[in-house]
This record gives structure tokens, C-alpha cells and sequence, in this order.
């Protein structure tokens, strides 16, 4: 089981810090609306940005990317979090 206490409070995984298990694959690109960037791997759901797209989920690739948490850990709205 993975410690979820780690994951940072906030709704975007590079708040506090970063998420340890956010991680960025070199060598590794996919595109995103015509752009080329790197696959992004969620560490703690074991997914990343090409995996999700090839299986069609298209929102969750985007919100990984984007550093948005897709595994809704630790969710906080509140101003002082950031």
C-alpha cells in the first residue's frame, strides 16, 4: 500500500514541494494538441500520459499533464494550501 500522506495538499501535484510520485520519463514524448512533451508517470496510480491515451481516457492524459492530481488525494480549495 502507498503512503497517500506523502501526496501534497492542493488540487495540483507540484504544490508543496511536488508529489513523489510524479514523475517525468525521459526520452519518452507524446503529443498533446500539437505539441510534443514528455510522458508523464503517476507513480502512485502506476499510469502515465501514453498509456492513458492509448486507452482512450484523453481527460485523465490531459489532466496528468497539466499536474492536475488525477488520483484526487489530499484535495484541499483552500488559499492558504497554496
Amino acid at each position: 500500500m502507498k503512503d497517500k500522506s506523502k501526496i501534497p495538499k492542493g488540487v495540483y501535484c507540484y504544490v508543496r514541494g511536488g508529489c513523489p510520485y510524479r514523475e517525468t520519463i525521459p526520452h519518452m514524448y507524446v503529443k498533446f494538441s500539437g505539441y510534443k512533451t514528455n510522458v508523464i508517470q503517476c507513480n502512485y496510480l502506476n499510469v502515465n500520459t501514453m498509456q492513458l491515451q492509448l486507452d482512450g481516457n484523453f481527460w485523465g492524459s490531459w489532466l496528468l499533464e497539466d499536474s492536475c492530481k488525477p488520483c484526487h488525494e489530499n484535495m484541499s480549495f483552500e488559499e492558504d494550501d497554496y
